[in-house]
């Protein structure tokens, strides 16, 4: 299930992924029913690749918003991500190996009481290193050492 995008997207992704009878695609969605969607998936899938000329520095809202959900991650840890996720609270891939994906997808998959459990360790990381307050702290404490 992939939620999100314009009607133009999703038709390219529809046509794309024709030939798997369990591919969903919904537009964008409002808040609180996104978060209806995130609750009942089997897992959120994270990618951050090199393309992205931000990829080193940037750790979207979006990965927050996923381990706030307490269902497992599947995630790249690359650059600012790997400041948020690793194999303890996430399951992580190399976006440069496809077989990676591949093995981590298998992996919840195989695995969803431990997958639960690292998922319940990335919603207390949320709740206990990256609330608001926390990344304003840290982010004055920085200005604060750099002047």
């Amino acid at each position: 299930m992939s939620v999100g995008g314009n009607e133009a997207d999703i038709s390219r992704w529809r046509t794309h992924y024709a030939h798997y009878q369990n591919m969903l695609f919904f537009p964008h969605q409002p808040q609180d029913r996104l978060v209806q969607f995130q609750m009942v998936a089997d897992a959120l899938f994270f990618p951050m690749t090199k393309d992205s000329p931000i990829w080193w520095c940037t750790s979207p809202l979006k990965l927050f918003e996923y381990l706030a959900t307490g269902v497992p991650v599947i995630g790249s840890a690359i650059g600012g991500a790997a400041e948020v996720i690793s194999d303890c609270n996430a399951v992580t891939f190399d976006p440069e190996d496809a077989s990676t994906l591949v093995q981590a997808v298998r992996w919840v998959m195989q695995n969803p009481d431990t997958a639960r459990k690292r998922a319940r360790l990335g919603l207390d990381a949320v709740e206990r290193d990256f609330t608001w307050d926390m990344r304003a702290r840290r982010i004055l404490d920085f200005m604060d050492e750099a002047v």
